[in-house]
């Protein structure tokens, strides 16, 4: 397949969320498929929906959008009609479902999932705990550690330790080494 194909992750926040769900469902058509995305962050007017827009019809993009902000959502699905783009919109349904699943009104606050609270500095501070008590460096930081990994050399300690620190663990892993 060509390699040209594009697709745009619209958003009035960072656009992750946008980015992860295309590169999510881009990964069932195999390894042999590539898209490039290209993010599109801190949208929040009517004219950068419009540049938008008009840049994928040009490139023949597809648009994917998680715009909280209903006026937003309804004006780029409006554009994107009158464009003849295909647009996406990823959270659309789903806030209107869980509002009235919940009967709760949604706050419509954009980037509302990616601040930066107490627990994103907690995983920041795992991770980097992991990195300084990488095989075994500084012993005297066991005792600090969430979780101690031993195990004989080249067994993924280290691949281990920081997948676990980046959901918030501090983890040392040290070798277990043959004396000779």
């Amino acid at each position: 397949m060509a390699d040209n194909h594009l697709i745009y992750a619209v958003s009035d926040s960072t656009g992750e969320t946008a980015e992860q769900a295309a590169s999510a469902a881009l990964a069932q058509f195999g390894q042999s498929h590539h898209a490039h995305i290209r993010i599109f962050g801190h949208v929040r007017d009517e004219e950068e929906l419009r540049k938008v827009v008009v840049r994928a019809k040009e490139r023949d993009a597809l648009i994917v959008y998680t715009l909280v902000e209903p006026e937003l959502r309804v004006r780029m699905a409006s554009l994107t009609q009158e464009n003849t783009v295909t647009a996406v919109d990823l959270l659309g349904n789903m806030i209107w479902e869980l509002s009235r699943y919940l009967g709760l009104p949604p706050l419509y606050l954009p980037g509302l999932g990616h601040e930066t609270d107490e627990e994103y500095f907690r995983r920041i501070d795992a991770v980097e705990f992991a990195v300084y008590n990488d095989d075994g460096r500084l012993p005297e930081n066991l005792l600090k550690a969430d979780i101690v990994l031993v195990g004989i050399s080249r067994t993924s300690k280290t691949p281990l330790s920081n997948y676990i620190a980046h959901r918030g663990y501090k983890v040392a892993n040290v070798p277990l080494v043959q004396e000779q």
